[in-house]
């Protein structure tokens, strides 16, 4: 499921919390922020909040998709539908946090 279903989702349960979808930045700008973010990293001895590894990644169009048949066929695996697993954790996060 991408960012802009998963916003559309949260815009429509949460309306009054005006969420809006995060801008597009520019590579050059994202590996900027991560470089810097590493030296500040290094410098602190914490870890940095971005790397220019995990940009790559995210722009290597990376998915992770992982065959659950096994599970479903060995233990009863039954998910529940993405929409609904996106909603129902908007809803915790909401009541919990808000």
């Amino acid at each position: 499921m991408s960012i802009k279903e998963t916003t559309k989702i949260a815009q429509e349960l949460y309306p009054e919390l005006n969420i809006k979808l995060p801008i597009a930045v520019p590579k050059p700008i994202l590996y900027s922020a991560a470089w810097l973010m590493e030296i500040g990293g290094k410098i602190s001895g914490k870890a940095p909040l971005l790397t220019t590894k995990e940009i790559g990644m995210f722009f290597s169009g990376l998915q992770q998709n992982f065959d659950i048949s096994k599970a479903r066929k060995e233990l009863g695996l039954n998910p529940k539908n993405p929409i609904t697993a996106v909603k129902e954790a908007m809803q915790y996060l909401y009541e919990n946090f808000l």
